[in-house]
């Protein structure tokens, strides 16, 4: 699952090239231009519509290596000779997608080759690109052989899909394509469509799929895209009002910021992930109606014979620039506000009859919104809340989320991300995780990869060592904690009795009577759990301490456990030495919010490596 989420993510990158397209042909469009201008913007465009194969080979060689530049040079060479043994000329995307994976396999198996220290220079990823470019000529070989096959299947399919599947063909896409929106794997099923289906030749230029057709002037191209837009700008954004309309009069202004800023993305750029996602988890046939109404709807303008395309997504941006190639988009604003009304409906009905938990219907559901203005300032807190930095194996980013594989899911902590500003969080398989951030991805990954680069600093997440209610430590019955003597930090009033380790690190203190323990973690950090306020809850009796001191323990891994049960047993976690930095609570207000042993991300503390403070 996690290579096809590469793959599918690796085929996003091409269409930073289209908006490029789609204005230098609404540049052409205008009457007051002269010929001369508007044929040099046409040629330009079609140029870059050409190069679709060479920019395909190089994204997903890229996207597939972790953005390895040799691997890309290698792509492009690759994909070169691989075009003039096979084609002659003019290369087809399809080509191009598979000499990407073929050169991101070859450059992963060659990039650590070992030659004799003589000949070492050409080792390593050297290599690869000179592995790849000979490996190109036997792929070239293979489509001259297979060519004619491979021709007479693509446009057997083209046929199938274009004029035997008719409007079914464009329901079934617009089905599948939502559907796999939640695991990232839409892009998959994009690029047959929009990049290899049908095929159209103008001023001799070859360009394939829905979306390089459009541009390109195929009359017949722009059926799979036009029924988008009212999904995009109309229906979306009315499920997101009635969502908005459905919260607690008190939440409604703050979902109203979370949902306005939703609708924008959907409305303006065709960005619906934070719209779904808010219904998705809560409502899953809820999200299967809508995918068979994005299809209808797509159907439906198949049916009235409307063609528009878009060089991104199905906004208002690519509506107006690209209105001057389509055909009957009058009829958009009408399945757009016919949708709209029936998603309107449709949300508050199902929300209101079913009480959906939709954000705002209950107290807690819309504190995300508070940190997302804030989140590029949060990304110690937001790689806290995957596990730390040592649980993440690989971090990637598309348009709307972040793509991560991790060693452990288990710690990664999906309540603590929704406050941090995540629209949703989505486990697939056994490690992939991915975080849906909205535009802010992209910015939020990089902020990560560049604290990788920053080793002086790191933080460090404590968990909870007992489930039950967080209570703001100041209203804990002991002047020692409340006033912070000993140092800042949490209680919980305890609903499960065994105390489980808050970080990893090492057992340094256990009380005689068993009710306290102390931990230090690797980075220097010294932590103390106790529980019981009243002397009379700290009869030896009352603990069974499970570990020794000089113990190494490992995050969630029992310490302790409470045998003498009462109605308020309060646990205290402090942290008493830390070097000189901040220690973040999880949230401002902690009061009434529950959590989880082991697993809720409780505190975060910015530590210097090696336990060194700037005092010292």
């Amino acid at each position: 699952m996690a290579y096809w989420q590469t793959l599918s993510r690796s085929l996003v990158l091409p269409f930073l090239a289209l908006p490029l397209v789609a204005v230098l042909m609404h540049v052409a469009s205008w009457s007051f231009v002269t010929d001369g201008v508007a044929h040099v913007c046409r040629v330009v465009a079609l140029t870059v519509l050409s190069a679709m194969p060479y920019v395909f080979a190089v994204a997903i060689a890229l996207g597939m290596t972790r953005q390895a530049p040799q691997a890309g040079i290698a792509a492009l060479i690759g994909m070169f000779v691989c075009t003039h043994v096979a084609y002659g000329d003019q290369a087809s995307v399809f080509a191009g997608v598979i000499m990407g994976m073929v050169t991101a396999i070859v450059y992963e198996q060659c990039k650590d080759v070992q030659f004799p220290g003589w000949v070492q220079f050409f080792g390593g990823s050297r290599f690869a690109v000179l592995a790849v470019s000979i490996g190109s000529m036997a792929v070239g070989l293979l489509f001259v052989v297979g060519a004619p096959m491979i021709n007479k299947a693509v446009h057997t399919v083209a046929a199938v899909v274009l004029d035997d599947g008719g409007g079914f063909a464009v329901f079934a896409y617009g089905v599948v394509h939502r559907l796999l929106v939640p695991l990232g794997l839409h892009h998959l099923i994009n690029h047959v469509v929009l990049f290899q289906i049908g095929s159209y030749t103008t001023d001799g230029i070859t360009v394939t799929g829905d979306v390089s057709r459009f541009f390109a002037g195929d009359p017949r191209a722009g059926r799979f895209m036009a029924g988008l837009f009212p999904v995009m700008m109309g229906a979306l954004p009315a499920a997101a009002l009635a969502m908005w309309r459905s919260a607690l009069p008190a939440m409604r202004k703050r979902v109203g910021l979370l949902m306005g800023s939703a609708i924008v993305a959907s409305f303006g750029v065709g960005i619906t992930e934070p719209i779904e996602l808010a219904f998705l988890f809560v409502a899953p046939w809820l999200y299967i109606v809508h995918a068979v109404c994005t299809g209808f709807m797509m159907w439906l303008a198949y049916v009235l014979d409307v063609r528009h395309g878009f060089s991104f997504s199905a906004g208002v941006f690519d509506f107006v620039i690209n209105a001057h190639a389509s055909h009957n988009i009058h009829w958009l604003f009408v399945i757009g506000i016919v949708g709209a009304i029936g998603y309107y409906v449709l949300f508050r009905f199902a929300i209101e009859r079913w009480d959906l938990p939709t954000p705002g219907r209950r107290a807690d559901a819309v504190v995300l919104h508070d940190a997302a203005s804030t989140q590029y300032d949060r990304v110690e807190r937001i790689v806290a809340a995957l596990g730390g930095m040592s649980n993440i194996v690989q971090i990637d980013a598309c348009v709307t989320r972040l793509r991560l594989i991790v060693h452990t899911p288990s710690l990664v902590d999906a309540e603590a991300l929704r406050k941090l500003g995540a629209f949703g969080v989505i486990f697939i398989g056994e490690r992939s995780v991915q975080v849906v951030f909205g535009t802010a991805s992209e910015r939020i990954r990089e902020r990560i990869v560049d604290s990788v680069q920053r080793p002086h600093t790191n933080a460090v997440s404590l968990r909870a060592p007992w489930s039950g209610r967080l209570v703001p430590l100041d209203e804990v019955p002991d002047p020692v904690f409340a006033q912070r003597l000993i140092g800042d930090g949490v209680a919980i009033m305890l609903t499960d009795h065994m105390m489980v380790a808050p970080v990893s690190g090492v057992v340094t203190l256990i009380y005689p009577t068993g009710h306290a323990l102390g931990l230090r973690t690797p980075e220097g950090i010294e932590l103390l759990m106790h529980v019981g306020i009243e002397e009379g809850v700290r009869d030896p009796s009352h603990y069974a301490v499970v570990v020794h001191i000089g113990q190494a323990v490992r995050v969630g891994e029992p310490l302790m456990r409470c045998t003498h049960v009462t109605d308020a047993l309060i646990g205290v976690l402090v942290v008493c030495t830390a070097p000189r930095g901040s220690i973040e609570h999880v949230g401002d207000d902690v009061r009434d919010v529950y959590v989880t042993a082991g697993t809720s991300i409780v505190m975060t503390v910015r530590a210097h490596q090696g336990g060194q403070s700037d005092d010292q």
